[in-house]
């Protein structure tokens, strides 16, 4: 999250920093911390006072045995030394092995140096006392405390692998940071509870662990109220410390200290450096006693925050942690809030450069946005107000005095002075009014001129407030577009304007609704999945699944497979790798043979080939060697960089190549199957030296590789040069990928609960989504590849169907085209028309079936109503034919040559036949009438309204409108224009007419004018369709996208791709909620708003 500000010039005076308290002298501050300044020690380590220590020991603890593997020492020792971790100035801490729990701890022992000395032993048991009394998730425990056989103090610890945070934190997105940053203080909560001051936090004594632990350390300067009392030493890090540690103020000292150096940690995540960040140890003292910290040039509020924590004096701070994480929490949620407030300071500024009163209401209406947000943002309140006040100013400028009077009513007292202004400029112009009355006769024609002109300007300016109030919804509706045709679920959510309507709002919102859910009957994750020469295998819950053909047998194999293959022999069968044996199931029966075991196989694990003939072993000591599983003996050794070590790989579908993953330095390295020297190897893998790859492999038909690291996410390579040729980031540590079985769609898990997938044949992302509160533990699709599985470390199931993870849902694909699409009330399904000239039925959930053949692919059938029963009419090579839907049977037929276009009465009565010689109008039982004429270019027809027009067009002659009942041309629109598809306005009387260069005419055909005109579009449109109620027109482009325009103004409101093909077909259902697209690509989509 950002803090976003306002632009210069209307930012907020921010308010002045705390008093510092008085400077100290730097004499004092050396008496107290002599020893460390003359030391010269660092300002961002830890240094003590010149003190007594906390505690003394008041009973003496155990004594233990310890052991040093390859030296001499108890056999049964109580912990057994493995290496040293690291040093400090008072103690030595190893790892270790506790041999009573058999477990791997840390332990922390006094140098003997330090132990002949009083305070030092003190200092080292009051660390170890106050850590083992802090029990808390985010507080290292402590196991035990104390002597070793030469009567050293030690204690030992949880084990915890991690890295501190001060190294990670400039890596870290600001988010993250204020997430870690909440769980240290969650910890510094807990100690002040139980009366503990830690007095020493800072990022390099916090420690994030490799599976998400955050963890306080260094309790070593932590003090009690008793401590504090009895004068016991202070310390801390001079970059961090608060004023009353660095002048040694024990009765300032206390839970606000911890407050303060929790405000610093922010502070240091905000700026990149502590907040005393000085070169010398007695600079910094001197910046910590004085509080002199540099003002924060970012982040602005967030640096509020941080500076309040940092009072000078502890009563200026938060009253508590829980007060400072109220503040952090509350910053976050309304950063939406800020961000649309600088968004309209940004608009003001527009306003106030162009005097646009439409910029002025945008202002407005944006800072009224972010209130409603968060009441309580005093930014833009403020600027709410002052934009009412310009916006004011800007009317009564230009003598618009009822609107500025309007306006300053909502202004508050801050327009105080101007209302009485305008009130003085209203009376003066009523009183020129009163002399211009007495003085002329007409003045009372000239009021009702004035008080026309004014009534006129206030309307439009109100229809300046609802066009600035439509663009807002407009542009918010188009970004929600975009984000989910990019899938972006989550920001297409947010971006989605409350108010706005109609087919597209609705589509965004129903597409954005969760699309995973829990599994109904949850199903045991998938361990491994081969697919091979008509054989689909997969083990799952200790079972092996085969499915060849429409046969499937199912058996068990017990947990500890660890492989998988299907041989090319004949008949052929399934082998499974078992640690140390390969076992062999029948493809058809499931019968097992007998096992077959590889002796000599040193510790490590398997990969067989695709046909399980060899085994690439990846020894545990680093060697990489195939073995011939079928007669048992070792094969070449494939060659890895000295010090790597393999830890996985793969082999490709057609068995000629092995992939590696070698760490380090973090590469993946490609052989033959005949071993030996890497044939080419890929650069160091992109992310940081410490997050390796760790998994690697082949997609089903080989064409690339998918290597996944432990923190970055995946990247897919070309086999051929080892670069990546995709990538899928990960927001948080991967878990868990799968491919599936096509090779078409990559899933990845992650340990935040979210999924992400990737189409690998179009580049685009898919699905994505949070799916649980849980880490994802595993992941796999289904057999037949339309849902996504996942389960996640709780063990609960889910499921993501992935037919509606894109925000539409393929109905059917062909090899050709799809030329026109029809879908009727009351009826399942939809009907099409195909490129070959077929009408198929589409039934819902069902196989298309074939009506009829034969049928004019160009000319698209239209709906009738005969004898109460829907039909669908039709151009034959021998003239017009019906289906009647109803009986799902042929209807009656009509003998006319050359049909050119259909065209149905809105009643449905009628159907219009145009052919070269003119049209003939149809009822299902014979010619009603007939019209001649020549109309051999035409080729769209529409029949308009209930007047009795229909209007034709194509070529170059434009529009007829012909009168059905005389059989007249009773007017000719846009003469000598070409005109490519006509489509009439179902309640009103309007006709779109698109021309050839993709512009669009409005025409009011009553009155006989054109009311509007839409600019060309940069490629043609192939098909045109109203919804229902007539608010939209859908264009479908040849550019694969469709266009969605207001009918009432002609304005764009959306446009995506629909396709990669050109658009060819639309259709609507009855409801207008569902919306069929057809293109060349052969595909035919729903975009479905429910």
């Amino acid at each position: 999250m950002s803090d976003a500000k306002p632009p210069a010039g209307l930012r907020p005076t921010p308010p002045p920093p705390p008093p510092a308290p008085a400077p100290r002298r730097k004499e004092s501050l050396e008496l107290l911390w002599g020893t460390s300044i003359r030391l010269n020690v660092a300002p961002t380590a830890t240094i003590r006072s010149e003190g007594a220590p906390a505690r003394t020991e008041t009973a003496p603890p155990p004594t233990r045995t310890f052991a040093i593997p390859g030296q001499a020492g108890l056999p049964d020792a109580d912990y057994t030394i493995v290496q040293q971790l690291g040093e400090g100035g008072m103690g030595v801490v190893y790892t270790a092995v506790q041999r009573s729990l058999g477990r791997n701890v840390a332990v922390k022992t006094i140098k003997p140096e330090a132990a002949r000395a009083t305070s030092a032993r003190s200092r080292f048991l009051a660390e170890a006392l106050t850590t083992g009394d802090l029990q808390h998730p985010n507080i290292i425990p402590i196991h035990e405390l104390g002597t070793n056989s030469a009567g050293l103090l030690f204690y030992t610890m949880k084990q915890v692998k991690g890295t501190p945070w001060l190294e990670e934190m400039a890596a870290l997105s600001l988010a993250d940071n204020l997430d870690i940053l909440l769980r240290v203080a969650d910890a510094v909560a807990f100690a002040h509870s139980r009366g503990v001051v830690h007095c020493d936090l800072k990022p390099a004594n916090v420690m994030l662990g490799e599976f998400g632990e955050v963890l306080v350390m260094d309790w070593g300067l932590a003090v009690t109220r008793e401590d504090l009392a009895a004068g016991a030493e202070l310390g801390g890090t001079p970059a961090y410390m608060p004023p009353e540690l660095a002048v040694g103020d024990h009765a300032r000292t206390g839970p606000a200290t911890d407050v303060y150096l929790l405000g610093a940690m922010l502070y240091e995540i905000i700026a990149g450096h502590p907040p005393h960040h000085r070169a010398r140890l007695v600079e910094a003292l001197q910046a910590a006693a004085e509080n002199a910290i540099e003002p924060l040039r970012r982040e602005e509020r967030l640096g509020r925050i941080a500076m309040k924590a940092m009072a000078s004096a502890p009563e200026d701070r938060y009253g508590g942690v829980a007060e400072f994480q109220k503040a952090l929490r509350e910053w976050r949620s309304h950063t939406d809030s800020f961000n649309l407030a600088a968004n309209a300071f940004g608009l003001l500024l527009d306003a106030r450069a162009s005097g646009d009163y439409a910029h002025y209401s945008a202002a407005v209406h944006v800072f009224q946005q972010a209130l409603e947000l968060w009441p309580e943002n005093d930014e833009a309140s403020g600027g709410l107000a002052r934009a009412r006040r310009e916006y004011a100013e800007c009317a009564a400028q230009r003598e618009d005095l009822e609107l500025a009077e309007s306006l300053l009513a909502e202004a508050g007292e801050s327009g105080e002075a101007l209302r009485a202004s305008i009130r003085q400029r209203r009376r003066e112009r009523d009183q020129r009014r009163r002399t211009v009355h007495r003085l002329r006769t007409a003045a009372g024609v000239l009021a009702v001129v004035v008080v026309a002109l004014l009534a006129t300007a206030q309307w439009w300016l109100d229809q300046q407030r609802r066009a600035a109030e439509e663009e807002a919804l407009l542009r918010g509706l188009q970004l929600a577009a975009g984000r989910l045709m990019a899938g972006d679920l989550e920001g297409a959510r947010q971006a989605l304007p409350d108010k706005a309507t109609g087919w597209e709002a609705d589509w965004v919102r129903a597409e954005t609704r969760q699309q995973a859910v829990p599994s109904a009957t949850p199903a045991p994750p998938v361990q491994l999945e081969r697919q091979q020469r008509g054989i689909r295998a997969r083990v799952a819950g200790g079972f092996l699944e085969i499915r060849r053909g429409g046969n499937e047998v199912r058996v068990e194999v017990g947990p500890q497979i660890e492989d998988l293959a299907i041989s090319s022999d004949d008949p052929p069968a399934v082998l499974v790798w078992e640690g140390r044996a390969l076992r062999r199931f029948d493809a058809g029966t499931g019968a097992e043979a007998a096992p077959r075991r590889l002796p000599g196989l040193p510790e490590g694990r398997g990969v067989l080939s695709p046909d399980g003939r060899s085994l690439l072993w990846l020894a545990a000591a680093g060697e990489v060697r195939i073995w011939d599983t079928v007669r048992g003996l070792p094969g070449a050794v494939l060659e890895v960089p000295a010090g790597a070590r393999v830890v996985d790989a793969a082999y490709s579908p057609d068995g000629a190549a092995i992939a590696l993953v070698a760490n380090p330095p973090g590469h993946v390295q490609l052989h033959g199957a005949g071993g030996g020297a890497p044939w080419r190897v890929s650069g160091q893998h992109p992310g940081r030296a410490e997050d390796p790859l760790r998994r690697v492999a082949y997609l089903p038909d080989g064409a690339g590789l998918v290597a996944g690291s432990f923190e970055r996410g995946l990247a897919v390579m070309d086999p051929r040069t080892l670069t990546p040729r995709l990538t899928l980031p990960a927001a948080s540590p991967p878990r868990a990928w799968a491919v599936s079985a096509d090779g078409r769609l990559l899933a990845m898990g992650c340990a935040d609960g979210s999924v992400r997938v990737l189409d690998l044949h179009t580049g685009k992302p898919g699905y994505r989504g949070r799916v649980t509160e849980q880490a994802v533990a595993a992941l796999w699709f289904d057999l037949e590849g339309g849902t996504l599985h996942l389960a996640d470390e709780s063990g609960q199931c889910f499921e993501a169907r992935l037919a509606s993870a894109h925000p539409w849902q393929t109905l059917s694909a062909a090899p050709f085209p799809t030329l026109s699409l029809t879908m009727l009330p009351g009826q399942p399904g939809f009907f099409a028309l195909d490129q070959q000239g077929r009408l198929l039925h589409h039934p819902a959930g069902g196989a298309p079936a074939v009506l009829r053949s034969g049928v004019h692919p160009r000319v698209a059938p239209v709906p009738v109503l005969w004898q109460g029963r829907p039909q669908l009419v039709m151009a034959t090579p021998e003239g017009a034919a019906a289906w009647d839907v109803a009986a799902g049977a042929p209807g009656p037929e009509l003998a006319l040559a050359r049909i050119q276009a259909l065209a149905a009465s809105p009643d449905g009565r009628l159907a219009a036949l145009i052919h070269p010689g003119g049209v003939v109008f149809w009822d299902g039982q014979g010619e009603v009438r007939r019209v001649e004429m020549d109309l051999g270019a035409v080729r769209y027809a529409a029949w308009l309204g209930s007047s009795g027009l229909l209007a034709l067009s194509g070529g170059p002659q434009g529009i007829l409108l012909l009168d059905t009942a005389s059989g007249a041309v009773r007017e000719r629109l846009l003469a000598g224009q070409s005109v490519r598809r006509l489509l009439a306005h179902p309640t009103l009387p309007l006709l779109a007419a698109v021309r050839e260069d993709a512009s669009i005419a409005w025409w009011d055909w009553r009155r006989g004018k054109m009311v509007r005109e839409t600019p060309a579009a940069d490629y043609p449109v192939l098909q045109t369709l109203f919804s229902p109620d007539g608010g939209r027109l859908f264009l479908g482009r040849g550019d694969g996208v469709v266009q969605v325009l207001d009918a009432a103004t002609g304005r764009e409101r959306i446009a995506f791709t629909a396709h990669s093909g050109a658009v060819v077909g639309l259709a609507l259902s009855p409801d207008g909620r569902r919306l069929l697209t057809s293109s060349t690509d052969g595909e035919v989509r729903a975009w479905v708003a429910e």
